[in-house]
C-alpha cells in the first residue's frame, strides 16, 4: 500500500507505531500508535503524547518506515508505519499522572487549562482521570509548581513516593 493510502487526508497525518520497552502493568502490548506529520522522506514528527514508549516524546522527529499492507492499528482502520529510530529529540518530557478523582469535562478542561498556562504543557488524557502531559524544555519547574498547586487544593493526587 502506498503512503498517500495511509495519510489522514484531512490532518495530513500518519499513524505510527513506537515501541514499548518498560510497560508498567501485565499484558504489554507490541506497541503505541500515535499521530505523527511527515517531515521528509521517512521522517515524522510526533504529534501526541506517547504514554508508554518511553523513549519518544512530543514533537520528536522520528525515522519510520511502511509495514506490510493489511496490519491496522487497534484504535482506528487505518493502516500504520513502524518506527525505525528517533532522529531529534525534540527537548519535551512526558510526565504521567491522575487527578484525584473521575472529573467532568469542563473541570478536566478547566485544570488542562491552567496547567497550559503555567508550564506551556499539552495533556492528553484516557479517561477524565489519568493523564499524559507533554512539558516543553526548560518548563519543568514550572510544571512542578503548577502541580504542585492542584495537589493543594486536593484536584491530583500524589503517587506512592509522595511525588
Amino acid at each position: 500500500m502506498p503512503l498517500d493510502d495511509r495519510i489522514d487526508h484531512e490532518t495530513g497525518q500518519v499513524k505510527v507505531k513506537l515501541p514499548i520497552i518498560h510497560f508498567p502493568h501485565d499484558g504489554k502490548p507490541d506497541g503505541e500508535h500515535v499521530w505523527c506529520t511527515p517531515a521528509g522522506p521517512e521522517h515524522y514528527v510526533i504529534d501526541n503524547v506517547p504514554w508508554f514508549a518511553d523513549a519518544y516524546h512530543y514533537k520528536d522527529t522520528i525515522e519510520a518506515r511502511m509495514t506490510p499492507s493489511g496490519m491496522t492499528c487497534p484504535c482506528c482502520p487505518r493502516e500504520w508505519l513502524e518506527a525505525k529510530r528517533l532522529c531529534i529529540r525534540s527537548g519535551y518530557e512526558t510526565v504521567l499522572w491522575a487527578f484525584a478523582t473521575k472529573l467532568t469535562d469542563a473541570e478536566v478542561y478547566k485544570h488542562l487549562d491552567y496547567l497550559t498556562e503555567q508550564a506551556g504543557t499539552n495533556t492528553e488524557g484516557a479517561d477524565n482521570l489519568h493523564m499524559a502531559t507533554a512539558v516543553p524544555p526548560g518548563r519543568m519547574d514550572d510544571f512542578e509548581r503548577a502541580i504542585a498547586h492542584l495537589e493543594a487544593i486536593g484536584v491530583v493526587e500524589k503517587d506512592e513516593e509522595g511525588e
